[in-house]
């Protein structure tokens, strides 16, 4: 069982996710937008798997949340997974932001799991 990040500034989304997460055996919490994620992510009691991140979101887009998560040694490790139903390949801005893995909009539950479970496996190979 993971502990697992997810911003997105859909409801309909965060809902989405946590749901398919969480029957997936996972723990799952949801942040609004890029820097109410940060603000979890920072959190010194959490011990997070991975965190997830729209890119279009208030306050914070998705990859400067990413930028900041790998300037930082708490979180520079995390398995950054971008979901965005915007992006399209060769997926530098990505790369460049320090994301892991792309998941597009829209998504099926069987999609997300395996993106997320891909994500898990290649982050505990790496440690």
């Amino acid at each position: 069982m993971a502990l697992i990040l997810s911003a997105d500034d859909d409801p309909d989304i965060r809902r989405l996710i946590e749901r398919v997460l969480v029957g997936a055996g996972h723990r799952v919490i949801l942040a609004p937008d890029g820097q109410a994620a940060l603000d979890v992510a920072f959190d010194e009691d959490l011990d997070l798997d991975l965190v997830m991140l729209d890119i279009e979101m208030p306050r914070l887009r998705g990859l400067d949340a990413c930028r900041k998560l790998r300037d930082d040694a708490r979180t520079a490790h995390l398995p950054v997974l971008i979901v965005s139903g915007s992006l399209v390949p060769p997926y530098a801005d990505v790369e460049a932001a320090g994301g892991t893995a792309c998941l597009h909009k829209p998504f099926t539950p069987a999609q997300l799991r395996d993106a997320v479970e891909r994500e898990l496996t290649a982050a505990s190979t790496r440690r």
